[in-house]
């Protein structure tokens, strides 16, 4: 009798599982970096901070140097409150314009840890149906009732309004990471205050892209005193990895006690903290990388008018694309791209809706009008 191995029927269902997935083209792997000899139109890289090396240093009250430890040794409420944790917050509160900051290892995590305890059983969240899935996962935590609005439509997001019960909180994303088109801030909310809702932001794509200073869409429109609560991440523009929520001081005081992620989870680690700390103070010495990612998307809009309507043209978002039809359609383009020398990103149904598949293109602060030149016209050839 041939010997099983243990738990062998786990993994026959999971194979069976992976095999569909291959079969529908939507298996997926882990993808190489970022090859320095192609046309990077497919990271999150978006100012090019990614590739500094930084020198950590930690000075604390005796004012002597040492390199920041790697190790936090437990969470913020044991052992891991290292004096860096509190420098950074307090750095980005300033930056941001926000009474307090809370720093999390990613934005996924500072999303769960912010919506899984916001809204409780009697309440509603009310989301942009394009909202990122970290997003979506922290509602699904908690107890709330939740409806979807469709994609930046004032009006249907009234209408769920009026069914709305309880506390009532209004989800969305500055810039959405699938079409790339900004927030429709300025009628959300009106329709917050007309509804006593509170706003939740995400700036992820955002953060060091627009606004002044990069400091986001609410800066840019002077709204951050009309938004609950600001999510700001380091892991795209930045160059790092790590996010802050921008709240009150209550509030990241009634996480600090009531939130499973700032609790139970080991502190970020200060070295961690040091490296945001310093892609912080790179982007707020050299606003000239802003001004050229914007300069670049203002150039991608003017050439991409030469091959019309299935290219977005997506005003002051790093994040663009190019229409396809079906998944296979996508995975050839992006592939045979890549041996021109441009790397891109296939974003394939069901992610994105049937029949808008799509290339994703990540536009930098680094990528020469040549490149995005020649891009647009290879684009035009599919």
């Amino acid at each position: 009798m041939a010997e099983t191995r243990p738990n062998q029927d786990m993994d026959s269902y999971f194979e069976a599982e992976l095999n569909k997935r291959k079969a529908s083209h939507l298996y997926r792997t882990w993808a190489p970096p970022v090859q320095a000899t192609k046309a990077d139109f497919i990271s999150n890289n978006y100012l090019g901070l990614a590739g500094n090396t930084i020198d950590l240093l930690d000075e604390q009250n005796s004012g002597e140097i040492s390199f920041l430890p790697s190790g936090s040794t437990g969470s913020r409420l044991v052992s891991g409150n290292h004096p860096i944790l509190t420098e950074l917050e307090e750095a980005c509160a300033q930056f941001f314009n926000a009474e307090s900051c809370l720093f999390f290892q990613n934005g996924y995590m500072a999303n769960l840890a912010l919506l899984s305890v916001a809204a409780g059983r009697q309440d509603t969240y009310i989301y942009d149906d394009a909202c990122h899935v970290s997003l979506k996962d922290g509602m699904r935590l908690s107890l709330a009732t939740k409806y979807p609005f469709r994609h930046n439509d004032p009006e249907d997001l009234e209408r769920k309004l009026k069914k709305a019960v309880g506390r009532i909180f209004i989800v969305v994303e500055s810039i959405y990471s699938m079409d790339g088109d900004l927030c429709a801030l300025q009628p959300i909310a009106a329709l917050a205050e007309k509804y006593h809702a509170h706003i939740i932001l995400d700036e992820a794509h955002s953060t060091g892209t627009i606004g002044p200073s990069g400091r986001g869409l609410t800066a840019m429109m002077g709204m951050e005193d009309r938004i609950w609560a600001r999510i700001y991440t380091f892991g795209k523009a930045l160059g790092a990895s790590g996010a802050v929520l921008s709240i009150s001081k209550t509030t990241k005081e009634y996480l600090t006690n009531f939130s499973h992620p700032v609790i139970y989870s080991t502190a970020p680690m200060p070295v961690h903290a040091g490296i945001c700390l310093e892609q912080l103070r790179c982007l707020q010495q050299n606003p000239v990388l802003t001004e050229k990612l914007q300069a670049n998307i203002t150039h991608w809009n003017k050439s991409g008018e030469s091959i019309g309507s299935v290219i977005s043209k997506n005003k002051m978002s790093p994040v663009q694309y190019f229409l396809m039809t079906g998944n296979e359609n996508a995975l050839h383009a992006a592939k045979h791209l890549e041996t021109l020398g441009y790397q891109t990103k296939a974003m394939l149904s069901p992610t994105v809706k049937a029949g808008t598949e799509r290339l994703r293109i990540s536009l930098h602060s680094f990528n020469s009008s040549t490149q995005i030149d020649e891009l647009i016209r290879l684009l035009g050839e599919f």
